[in-house]
Parts: C-alpha cells; sequence; structure tokens
C-alpha cells in the first residue's frame, strides 16, 4: 500500500530527528579521539618548528652537540649510536612502503 505524502513528511521528519540525536551522540562520544589528535597536531607542530630552528642555527646546535661529547662522551656515543638506527630504520621503511605501494598500484615512479 503507498503511503500518503503526510505520512511520508512524518517519517522524513523522523529521521531527520534521530540522524540529528545520533550526529551529537557520535560528537559527544568523539570528543577523546579530538583531544587526542589535537594533542598529536601540536606534537607534529612541535617538531617541525625544532627542526626549522635547527636548519636555521646549525652552529648553535653543532655547538651543542660538541659540548655533549666534551662533557659526557659515552651517552654521546650512545645518542649517536640510537640515532644512526632510527634513521637507517626511518629510511628502510620509508622504501619498503615506496616500493609497496608501486607495486600495488602498478607504476614504475612515483
Amino acid at each position: 500500500m503507498a503511503k500518503s505524502l503526510a505520512e511520508l513528511q512524518r517519517d522524513n521528519g523522523r529521521l531527520r530527528e534521530r540522524i540529528g540525536a545520533q550526529r551529537a551522540a557520535l560528537a559527544h562520544h568523539a570528543t577523546p579521539l579530538r583531544n587526542l589528535m589535537l594533542a598529536g597536531d601540536h606534537l607534529t607542530s612541535w617538531v617541525h618548528q625544532s627542526i626549522d630552528y635547527a636548519r636555521q642555527h646549525p652552529l648553535t646546535m653543532a655547538s651543542a652537540a660538541l659540548l655533549l661529547v666534551l662533557l659526557k662522551p659515552r651517552r654521546a656515543i650512545g645518542l649517536m649510536r640510537r640515532g644512526f638506527m632510527a634513521w637507517r630504520t626511518w629510511r628502510t621503511l620509508r622504501e619498503w612502503t615506496l616500493l609497496t605501494l608501486r607495486q600495488y598500484l602498478g607504476r614504475s615512479s612515483p
């Protein structure tokens, strides 16, 4: 049996109310996730600012590294070793990811 126009409009109104309530509930429940993502954005921003500072002030960074080596050589060597391993791991993962994506997408160049 076909519904009348008034029944369809009433059903449409109920559905819109239900959708609105679901959106409000979703926004309420997603607040912790939003806060976590904002914290990640702030951390990313801080890292980029630090990298920019290091690039703009190479003499200051070299002086700090030299001071660390002179004051705590064992710790400096350990930090350099960890940093080198992290750099190699990053490069390896990046190359592997790019290669996998190229194979998956069927392309030979990025």
